[in-house]
């Protein structure tokens, strides 16, 4: 049988490829504004001055003439970075990789992927509900086994 690539993102319990993408990119972004690989910040994005909201790493967007030009890593990426909310931890980049995964980026993806977003975000809230006990007519069904009070 034959299975969609939605139906085997659900089986698998994985994000679309384009929002991996996303998150890699923001990584890909974050080591370079803090120096963790051999890449001048400089020559990739300008930080804005006018930083009023959100976090205080927020870059200049370049205007560009082409669409192709819009597609470049370093104009595709700085909406998505400017829109980060404050609750994202810049200390290090294990609490930067771990906090993006709670931002909503269906603003920035396809209608398709924003629907998967949603469910996705539904889906590992019910996963986390699974794991508390479970109170249905004073009786406790816990995941370990029935047990009554």
């Amino acid at each position: 049988m034959q299975l969609t690539y939605q139906d085997r993102l659900k089986r698998l319990s994985l994000p679309t490829l384009e929002l991996r993408r996303l998150l890699h990119d923001l990584i890909l972004c974050y080591k370079i504004v803090f120096g963790l690989i051999n890449v001048q910040c400089d020559e990739f994005f300008a930080f804005s001055i006018l930083s009023t909201r959100g976090h205080p790493y927020k870059f200049a967007k370049a205007s560009c003439s082409t669409s192709c030009r819009s597609q470049f890593f370093n104009q595709r990426i700085v909406n998505v970075w400017n829109s980060l909310p404050c609750t994202v931890d810049f200390t290090s980049l294990t609490s930067f990789k771990r906090t993006i995964n709670d931002v909503d980026y269906s603003d920035f993806l396809k209608v398709f992927h924003s629907n998967f977003i949603i469910q996705y975000l539904l889906f590992s809230t019910f996963l986390s509900y699974c794991t508390m006990p479970l109170y249905v007519m004073g009786s406790c069904k816990c995941r370990r086994g029935l047990s009554d009070p």
